[in-house]
């Protein structure tokens, strides 16, 4: 599939705003509520947009640091326990 304009201002739309619903795209858009329906069926069955979910920002929770960092387990003693640990002692981890 080849996505077209309109697919594009629509996949950016979402994008910056998840939750907007089809009426207020459409209107957004300059188009009718039955395209922008027809527009995001096609897109989904074409694999295109496999999700749309709010962005969660950090900040809102009142986090002004955000930090990413891995875990190495050992796969002998599992993942529940080491898991169970560090959220408990670090309660800022989400």
């Amino acid at each position: 599939m080849r996505p077209d304009d309109l697919d594009a201002r629509l996949i950016q739309l979402l994008t910056d705003s998840p939750q907007l619903p089809v009426l207020e795209c459409a209107r957004r858009l300059g188009v009718a509520r039955g395209t922008v329906t027809s527009r995001l069926a096609r897109l989904q069955a074409a694999g295109v947009i496999s999700a749309i979910v709010p962005q969660v920002d950090p900040a809102g929770f009142g986090y002004d640091l955000v930090a990413f960092c891995s875990v190495d387990i050992n796969q002998h003693v599992g993942h529940e326990p080491v898991t169970e640990a560090i959220l408990s002692a670090i309660p800022e981890v989400t």
